[in-house]
């Protein structure tokens, strides 16, 4: 299995933590997934080690404190 690293910059001063979203289509920032991790506050990297080869993956990362959510990056990568 391959590793995808993705990384983001954290505009945010107070951010309770991070959310890691991923799926095999677009993601709508509007109605995301269950997330696939949950990172501490100020994290700005994240190592995905169950990424499938040959497979496009969508990526969002969204900054949460209490129950707001707000999306921070997007994007997507197709593995080897």
């Amino acid at each position: 299995m391959p590793t995808v690293r993705i990384a983001w910059t954290d505009p945010n001063a107070d951010e309770e933590g991070h959310y890691v979203y991923r799926d095999t289509a677009p993601l709508d920032l509007e109605a995301l997934p269950a997330p696939l991790a949950s990172l501490g506050p100020d994290v700005t990297t994240y190592d995905d080690t169950t990424a499938a080869s040959a497979t496009t993956y969508y990526y969002a990362v969204a900054a949460y404190k209490g129950s707001f959510v707000a999306p921070v990056d997007a994007g997507s990568i197709t593995t080897a």
